[in-house]
């Protein structure tokens, strides 16, 4: 089995590769507006102490190619898009991208059970985490590119999603990229697990979405 290191290694070349050259012959280009809606209107949605959280899979090459100028799907790259909001009056949350992983669904739960997968120890978050969640700022360091392709590069790092601490009537939202099992983002269904911290009590909580992506 692979090192995480190793494949999180081959992953950034890989896609630095793809980002320098797929868009070479493109004319001037701007970097995308990232289109966000209020947080009530995803489908994908949990409430936990006050603390909503919401996730939307990018799972069609329309929106994919509209936001960040490439097709990532067509990369075995899943763009999802987390938001969060502090609807606490008192209660703070630390959001660590160390702490989302992403696992292999079980296609024999119905939606409903399969948004109640989750548990109590943070570890396992962490251990689903490995090589699959990338982070694009250092995929482009140091590459010679385009105009067009940095141009593409910077959208798709000014949209990630970075780890913080949401004070009460906070809110926050960015962009995670997946890479999936298989290199293929249009497989599934996945469970997807964030496990923020309760700044109070300390506590770790679970937050569990099921991801489905069509062929």
């Amino acid at each position: 089995m692979p090192s995480r290191t190793t494949g999180l290694s081959n992953i950034l070349v890989a896609l630095a590769a793809v980002c320098a050259g797929a868009v070479s012959a493109c004319s001037t280009m701007s970097v995308p507006t990232l289109k966000v809606r209020g947080i009530d209107s995803y489908d994908l949605r949990q409430d936990q102490r006050a603390l909503v959280i919401a996730v939307h899979p990018m799972t069609t090459q329309q929106e994919v190619q509209e936001t960040f100028n490439i097709d990532l799907l067509d990369k075995g790259i899943l763009p999802i898009l987390l938001l969060a909001e502090n609807r606490s009056a008192s209660t703070s949350f630390i959001l660590d991208r160390a702490r989302i992983g992403i696992g292999a669904g079980d296609s024999g739960l119905s939606p409903s059970q399969r948004q109640q997968i989750g548990t109590s120890e943070a570890g396992e978050a962490l251990v689903m985490s490995g090589s699959v969640l990338l982070s694009f700022p250092l995929i482009f360091a140091g590459s010679k590119m385009s105009s067009d392709a940095s141009v593409v590069a910077h959208g798709i790092a000014d949209k990630e999603f970075y780890s913080r601490t949401l004070d009460p009537g906070q809110r926050t939202h960015g962009v995670m990229y997946l890479r999936l099992a298989g290199g293929s983002a249009r497989q599934g269904p996945y469970v997807l697990k964030l496990s923020p911290i309760d700044v109070d009590s300390s506590e770790t909580m679970t937050f569990t979405f099921s991801i489905t992506v069509m062929p």
